[in-house]
């Protein structure tokens, strides 16, 4: 309670405080939010998502994070996969090369994606208009300053007619859990770096 009410009153952490949560918090970032992921279904949601990729896409995803979506991109795909946390990035090569090791074991190699991993902010993308197939994001946009701005690049990015595939969470629509974000969201903010209660209309 204390904590809680101390967090509400002091000032939102800055785009530059965020991300150096998300550096603090990256070496034990899959630890802590699997089993919620997995108690929550948002495992089966990524795996739904991923599904849109299109055959042979060049694709970006943003914010990236720990690579979560690595296993999950179609043969043929080639990956650019950003994030602007430094730890972040460090985590997504740790897990890439580990999906890696664990393909040439099974011998799988011959039918896997190609990725990359670049550190790049979302808001400002260091890519040509029209680059790619698909632009992917799972959670990220409630982490940026100004999501506007990066939907907007995000759209730059893409081929005319490509996919944009979100997957993202917001604003309840049920009163009680909308006032509970309400209230804990400065408190989620500073701990996790998230604006978990933006509105998604």
């Amino acid at each position: 309670g204390g904590a809680l009410t101390n967090r509400a009153f002091q000032p939102l952490p800055t785009e530059a405080e965020r991300i150096a949560r998300f550096d603090m918090l990256a070496p034990t970032w899959d630890v802590q939010v699997f089993p919620e992921e997995d108690k929550h279904g948002i495992w089966e949601l990524r795996q739904r998502l991923l599904a849109h990729v299109p055959p042979n896409a060049r694709a970006l995803e943003t914010a990236a994070g720990t690579g979560r979506n690595i296993p999950l991109y179609p043969p043929g795909s080639h990956v650019i996969l950003t994030d602007a946390s430094e730890g972040m990035i460090t985590e997504c090569e740790a897990t890439l090369r580990d999906f890696l090791e664990t393909a040439a074991k099974e011998e799988r190699t011959g039918t896997l994606p190609e990725f990359e991993v670049k550190h790049v902010d979302a808001q400002h993308l260091p890519y040509s208009r029209g680059s790619f197939d698909c632009v992917v994001d799972t959670f990220g946009l409630c982490s940026v300053t100004n999501p506007r701005t990066t939907l907007d690049e995000m759209f730059r990015v893409l081929k005319p007619g490509g996919t944009l595939l979100l997957l993202e969470h917001g604003q309840s629509d049920y009163t009680p859990v909308s006032w509970w974000q309400r209230i804990t969201a400065s408190q989620h903010l500073h701990d996790w770096g998230c604006f978990y209660n933006r509105p998604m209309k």
